[in-house]
């Protein structure tokens, strides 16, 4: 079955560290427990996507040939609409991975390992036939061409573009990008000292496309392409850990859109995704059902 959405962006290894608190000059921490699950913003958007029957395709950086690449392969290859094809392994590449403490607030605190040696599969190479939705994830201190030149090679092919975190526009992805979402944790750590609710209203004005802000637990805000404003607010839920919260989201903008849906309806189920993905050990609990993701997405109202 050909992919209908491809996925651009990280792959790697997380190593989730559950702490009863966080460690201090001179104090150190014990973990409670720690786990090893597929990581990466591109490898989460796409798990989320596969488990509800999108037909999928995952590229992004290069792996390795080590235990990490394998563990990585052999989950996917668990997901019957997963095209793992276009993965690229090298022999001389360590596989990316991710050391997060997690205290009990279920915030983390990230170390990343190896993005700075495996190289992005060209965007030359990467074959568009059949996609309708690239995804691709711009990390504010990420400075790969690779993503900005396969967005500019899917928007000259009619592909919808939805990327993550583009705050400058200067930035070859701020013109091709149909939906911007944007988390304002990266906004105030790259735009401190900002009203970041005012900067994606000029953001949007200016792109002209869609713009969203994400805040954690708090209201998701859309700036649609009228330049009219919506918000949901996030459902409170039993914290385990926020890793690949974004991610989640993400894939729930994506299927609605996808499947034709109302900007409004695609937000609350990426609300609901999001929500879902924060509350679950994501080592031993596969993501939500559509349906029961979509239980919890009826469940929530949108405000002017």
């Amino acid at each position: 079955m050909a992919s209908q959405v491809l996925c651009y962006g990280g792959i790697c290894i997380d190593n989730i560290i559950h702490v009863p608190y966080m460690p201090t000059p001179g104090i150190a921490t014990t973990p409670t427990h720690q786990q090893f699950q597929l990581g990466g913003g591109a490898t989460q958007t796409a798990v989320w996507l596969a488990s509800w029957n999108i037909p999928v395709t995952l590229t992004g950086n290069a792996i390795g040939n080590d235990a990490y690449a394998q563990q990585i392969l052999d989950e996917l290859q668990l997901f019957k609409s997963f095209d793992t094809s276009q993965i690229e392994q090298k022999v001389d590449v360590d596989t990316p991975y991710t050391r997060a403490l997690v205290p009990p607030s279920g915030d983390r605190y990230l170390i990343e390992f190896g993005y700075d040696t495996a190289p992005m599969y060209p965007a030359d190479n990467v074959q568009l036939d059949g996609i309708q939705i690239l995804t691709v994830n711009f990390y504010y201190n990420n400075t790969e061409r690779e993503t900005q030149r396969l967005a500019q090679k899917a928007h000259s092919q009619g592909i919808q573009v939805i990327a993550s975190d583009v705050l400058d526009e200067d930035n070859a992805l701020y013109s091709v990008s149909d939906i911007l979402i944007n988390s304002r944790a990266v906004m105030e750590k790259k735009l401190p000292h900002t009203d970041h609710y005012g900067y994606s209203v000029a953001l949007q004005a200016k792109h002209g496309g869609i713009v969203i802000m994400t805040d954690g637990e708090n209201r998701v805000w859309v700036i649609n392409r009228d330049g009219k404003t919506f918000s949901v607010d996030v459902p409170k839920v039993d914290v385990y850990d926020t890793t690949g919260a974004g991610d989640a989201f993400r894939a729930g903008v994506v299927y609605g859109q996808l499947k034709g849906w109302s900007l409004e309806e695609s937000t609350k189920l990426a609300v609901a995704s999001g929500t879902i993905q924060v509350a679950r050990n994501a080592s031993v609990t596969p993501p939500a059902s559509l349906q029961d993701t979509q239980v919890l997405a009826n469940t929530l109202t949108i405000k002017a």
